[in-house]
C-alpha cells in the first residue's frame, strides 16, 4: 500500500508546491489508516499464533507503517531535486544507530524489544531529517484540493498498486506451497536460499532504482533517443554486475551456506544453487518497471504483470505436484518462459523500440546463460553448469573492458 505509485507522479509529473504538499498529506492520511488497522488486527494475529507478547509489539510497531509512510514522498522530493548523496548519509547513519541500539539492548536484556524499538526510531529520525531537507510546510490543504490530486494520479495508484499486490503475491506462493506440501523443515531451506539468492538483486537494484527513475525522467524531458541510449547501457552494466555471485552460489553453494549459518545448515545449498541462475536476470528484469512508469505506460505495467504472474504461479503449482526439485524448475520456467520475454518485449521492443539484435545483445545473453543453467540443473550435468558459468565469466570480462574503455577512460 505505501508503494503505490503515488509518490512516483512527484518526479514524473510537474506538480505545484500545493499539489506536492496534497500528496504528502495523502502519505500522512494513508499512514494512519494503515497504523490504526495494524493496531486493531494486533489481538487476532496475537490469538491466531497463540503468543501472547505479539499483543503489545503489533501496536507499538504499528508507528513503523505511519513514519516509513509520510517519508516516502519526502523522499521522491529529494530524489527528483538529486539528493542522493543526502540519502545515502541518513540512511548510514540511521542503520548505524539501529544496529547499535539493538546491540545494546541486546545486552541489557530487553528481550523482542532490541529489534523492535531502534527500527521505530531509525524511521521517525529518517522522517525528521527528510522534512527538514526537503523544507516542506505542514499546513493541512483542504480535503477536495487532496482528493482532486489523488484523481488526477487514479490510474497510477490503482495500476501500480495492482502490481505490487501481483509482486508480493508471486514472491511468497511458492513458500506458502512448500510449508504445507513439504513441511516446515525444507520451508526453512528453501526460504533461507531464496532470501540469500535475492539479496544482490534487492541490494543492487534497491540503490539504483530510485536513481535510475530520477535520471531517466530528467532525460526523458531532454528526448526519448538520449533516455532509450542511458537506459540500454545501464542494462548491459546490469547485466554482467551479477557474476560474482552467479559463480559462489554455483560452484560453492554448500561451502557458503555452512560458512554463513554453520554445519547444520549447509543444506541450504542444494537450494540456492538452482535459485540463483535467476540473478543475471532479474537484475534487469527488476530495473525496467521504471520504463512502465516513466512512459506513462501502467495499466500495461498491470498487464504485464498479470500474465507474468500466471506463469510463474502455473509452473510452481505443476511442478510442485512432482517433488520440490519439481516446484523449483517450475519457478524458473515460469521466469524464463513468461515472465522474461513477455517483459522484454513490453519494455524493449513496444515502448523503447529497440530492434531485436539490441534486445539480444541486451539480454538475450543473459537469458541463455540462465535457460542453459536451468538445463543442467535438471539434468544434473555439473560439466555442463562449469561451462556455462564460464562463459559467463567471458561475458563478464569483455563487456567489462569495453565498459571501461568507452566511459571510465574518456572521463
Amino acid at each position: 500500500f505505501i508503494d503505490n505509485g503515488f509518490a512516483n507522479s512527484i518526479i514524473r509529473e510537474d506538480y505545484s508546491k500545493q499539489e506536492t504538499l496534497n500528496i504528502i498529506w495523502f502519505y500522512v492520511i494513508l499512514g494512519t489508516v494503515l497504523m490504526l488497522i495494524l493496531a486493531l488486527v494486533s489481538l487476532p494475529i496475537q490469538k491466531f499464533y497463540g503468543i501472547p507478547a505479539l499483543y503489545k509489539v503489533c501496536i507499538v510497531y504499528s508507528t513503523l507503517l505511519f513514519f516509513n509512510c509520510v517519508s516516502k514522498p519526502l523522499e521522491f522530493i529529494l530524489n527528483k531535486r538529486f539528493q542522493f548523496k543526502f540519502i545515502a548519509i541518513v540512511g548510514l547513519t540511521t542503520n548505524l544507530i539501529q544496529v547499535t541500539l539493538t546491540y545494546v539492548f541486546a545486552l541489557l536484556q530487553w528481550s523482542y524489544w532490541a529489534l523492535v524499538i531502534p527500527s521505530i526510531l531509525s524511521a521517525f529520525i529518517t522522517l525528521i531529517f527528510y522534512s527538514k531537507k526537503t523544507g516542506i510546510k505542514w499546513a493541512m490543504p483542504q480535503r477536495h484540493s487532496i482528493v482532486a490530486t489523488v484523481h488526477k494520479s487514479k490510474s497510477l495508484i490503482l495500476n501500480v498498486s495492482g502490481y505490487r499486490f501481483l509482486l508480493y503475491s508471486v514472491r511468497n506462493i511458492d513458500n506458502f506451497i512448500v510449508s504445507k506440501i513439504f513441511g516446515l523443515n525444507l520451508l526453512g531451506l528453501y526460504s533461507r536460499a531464496f532470501n540469500m539468492a535475492a539479496l544482490p538483486v534487492q541490494i543492487i537494484t534497491g540503490v539504483s532504482n530510485d536513481i535510475q527513475f530520477s535520471m531517466l525522467a530528467a532525460l526523458k524531458k531532454e528526448g526519448s533517443k538520449r533516455m532509450t541510449d542511458e537506459f540500454a547501457q545501464f542494462l548491459r552494466l546490469l547485466g554482467i554486475i551479477g557474476f560474482p555471485f552467479v559463480l559462489i552460489f554455483q560452484i560453492w553453494s554448500h561451502e557458503f551456506s555452512r560458512m554463513v549459518w554453520g554445519e547444520r545448515w549447509e543444506s541450504v545449498g542444494t537450494y540456492l544453487e538452482p535459485l540463483s541462475i535467476l540473478i543475471p536476470t532479474n537484475l534487469i528484469l527488476y530495473s525496467v518497471s521504471s520504463i512502465f512508469l516513466i512512459e506513462r505506460q501502467e495499466k500495461l505495467l498491470f498487464r504485464n504483470s498479470l500474465v507474468s504472474a500466471l506463469g510463474i504461479v502455473g509452473g510452481v503449482v505443476i511442478g510442485s505436484f512432482f517433488s520440490l526439485k519439481g516446484l523449483v524448475v517450475g519457478l524458473l520456467l515460469g521466469n524464463l518462459l513468461f515472465t522474461i520475454p513477455i517483459t522484454g518485449y513490453n519494455v524493449l521492443y513496444r515502448i523503447l523500440s529497440f530492434s531485436w539484435s539490441q534486445i539480444l545483445r541486451i539480454w538475450g545473453i543473459n537469458w541463455l546463460i540462465a535457460f542453459g543453467l536451468t538445463v543442467a540443473y535438471i539434468f544434473a550435468q555439473h560439466h555442463l553448469k562449469i561451462a556455462i558459468v564460464a562463459g559467463y565469466g567471458l561475458v563478464f570480462i569483455v563487456r567489462g573492458y569495453n565498459y571501461y574503455r568507452l566511459h571510465l577512460i574518456k572521463k
